[in-house]
């Protein structure tokens, strides 16, 4: 049995996954990247972990094909809702108006060691920068088609 343990997932939407017009809450864990785009918010959370799910399912597969008993932690590198607001700034420079703000975050934690899951399941950790890129991409799109539908996508996130 190989038990492979990530912590907060982050990354885009499956292929084909449909959520419900409107609701945020299906977005999962993409929930709280989702909130990262509305400047009524102000969010207080410190760094994080997380692992992007592409990588968790990469690891999952994986894991099915490997022999012996294996307890395999792994996570991409930390980082803090202010550095990941700022990139998302950086790269959708159209969105910088209507983000949120977020109290920075002093300190970070230190990722996890993945080297275990390096030599078991060949696999390194997807950095959080293409994390955010490839979530917040898609609920751009999501957010597109919510909006088309006459879906109100803006206001106090809870």
């Amino acid at each position: 049995m190989t038990a492979v343990n990530p912590p907060f997932f982050i990354g885009p939407l499956a292929p084909g996954f449909r959520v419900p017009p409107g609701d945020r809450k299906a977005l999962s864990t993409d929930e709280a990247i989702y909130k990262l785009l509305f400047a009524e918010n102000k969010v207080d959370t410190p760094a994080s972990g997380f692992v992007d799910v592409r990588d968790v399912a990469i690891g999952l597969v994986r894991g099915q094909k490997i022999p012996g008993k294996h307890r395999i932690l792994f996570g991409g590198e930390w980082f803090t809702l202010d550095e990941a607001i700022d990139y998302i700034a950086s790269i959708h420079p159209e969105l910088k108006d209507r983000l949120a703000t977020a109290s920075p975050t002093a300190q970070k934690n230190s990722a996890l060691d993945n080297s275990k899951a390096a030599l078991v399941l060949d696999l390194t950790p997807r950095s959080w920068k293409e994390s955010i890129r490839d979530a917040v991409g898609d609920l751009l799109k999501l957010e597109k088609s919510w909006t088309a539908q006459g879906i109100k996508t803006t206001g106090i996130y809870h």
